[in-house]
């Protein structure tokens, strides 16, 4: 279970309405069908609510196959006055390929920082993350 906020680039104001999507791997490092990167299957989209929360459920992410890369799942975002946008990576504490110098940088982002603890809520993991929305696009064209 991952559970989320928007807010706006000022960090204080919830966004509603704004269009969050959000991928991972599945369990064994891979994308898509039969071990192909792309295009992503484990996928989903959600709109905030009044307060900028949303939510869903998917599998937990494996590490990318042959590469020290953290597990983690990607959010992107457009809409509510927003231009489309990626968002920072949700990943997860205690992860095995986090170096303390990448634990440490986070850790300085406080509220809006990306490696979460995960806890087991009704017998699921579970990770919450706040997101900051920019003003201008950061896809390149």
């Amino acid at each position: 279970m991952v559970s989320g906020q928007a807010f706006a680039p000022d960090g204080k104001t919830p966004v509603n309405g704004i269009d969050i999507y959000a991928y991972n791997t599945d369990a064994e490092g891979y994308y898509g069908e039969h071990h192909a990167e792309y295009p992503p299957r484990i996928y989903g989209w959600m709109r905030t609510d009044a307060d900028g929360r949303f939510a869903f459920e998917t599998v937990f992410p494996g590490h990318y196959p042959g590469m020290a890369v953290a597990a983690h799942v990607h959010f992107a975002a457009a809409g509510a006055g927003y231009p489309p946008q990626g968002l920072d990576e949700l990943q997860f504490e205690g992860d095995q390929y986090l170096s303390p110098a990448k634990v440490a940088e986070d850790a300085a982002r406080g509220e809006f920082r990306c490696i979460r603890p995960l806890e087991t809520v009704g017998g699921k993991f579970h990770a919450a993350i706040k997101l900051r929305l920019r003003t201008e696009t950061n896809f390149r064209a």
